[in-house]
């Protein structure tokens, strides 16, 4: 949930049509359909299943930040209609994932400095509060959910799992803290967030030296919690996103440089 890193993709006038990263043609919508809906029984409208798609793409790299979105070539690629299509973007651009491009249209969000640590700065607060209410009202089948998944964790990395193994596991260890805190609007503010987090790009597992100290501040939250120490507990969750801004900061503070350079 709170561990990405922010994604240094190329720029938006770098995709050219020549370029498989940037074509809409070159990804694999097929297998999105298979996997996005796979456990999906309910009916859902056609537009709710394009954005769904479109999430999709951009979670996995597929469509990378700054990607313009034409109607006219979605429509094509994705064999849709405009009327669902228009609203699937025009939903997805509520939520902050696409936004206005130079030339009227649509394109992927590209996250700034500034929005990142905004981002970064809100979900801090919000998730030092999550932690807090899980010490206070999660049950103890709760509590003994949040430290499992964090044994859970620690075996993975001990195994060298794969990277996006740990970032599922990363998601269920704050999901289940949020559940804990049992507090609908928190839920909601929260869930909206992990929205825009697709923008960020590949998990901070990938960075070795980061997935020792995420290991430790999750003990320091799970640990917390389950003594029901409120205060021990939003410490630590707030420490843990001020230490992940502070990673993400400094892969972009590299990246600039090196354009720089």
């Amino acid at each position: 949930m709170s561990e990405h890193l922010v994604n240094i993709g190329p720029s938006p006038d770098s995709l050219t049509c020549g370029d498989a990263a940037g074509r809409l043609d070159a990804v694999d919508w097929d297998r999105l359909r298979a996997e996005v809906f796979a456990d999906k029984t309910g009916a859902l409208t056609t537009a709710k299943r394009l954005s769904e798609l479109i999430v999709a793409a951009i979670r996995q790299g597929q469509l990378l930040p700054g990607r313009r979105l034409r109607e006219t070539e979605l429509s094509d690629v994705l064999g849709a209609s405009r009327t669902p299509l228009r609203e699937a973007l025009h939903s997805l651009k509520q939520q902050g994932i696409l936004e206005a491009d130079t030339d009227s249209g649509l394109r992927v969000r590209l996250l700034s400095w500034r929005d990142v640590t905004e981002l970064y700065e809100l979900r801090g607060t919000l998730e030092a509060m999550s932690a807090r209410l899980a010490a206070r009202n999660a049950s103890s089948a709760e509590r003994e959910v949040i430290a499992r998944i964090h044994k859970d964790e620690q075996a993975l990395m001990y195994n060298h799992a794969d990277a996006r193994d740990l970032a599922r596991l990363n998601h269920a260890f704050h999901q289940a803290i949020l559940n804990g805190a049992r507090n609908a609007f928190l839920q909601n503010s929260l869930n909206q967030q992990n929205q825009i987090l697709i923008l960020l790009g590949p998990t901070a597992y990938s960075l070795p030296s980061r997935q020792a100290e995420i290991s430790d501040e999750h003990r320091a939250v799970c640990e917390a919690i389950v003594s029901r120490d409120e205060t021990a507990a939003q410490n630590a969750m707030h420490r843990h996103l001020h230490n992940a801004l502070s990673a993400r900061l400094a892969v972009m503070s590299e990246h600039l440089g090196a354009k720089d350079d």
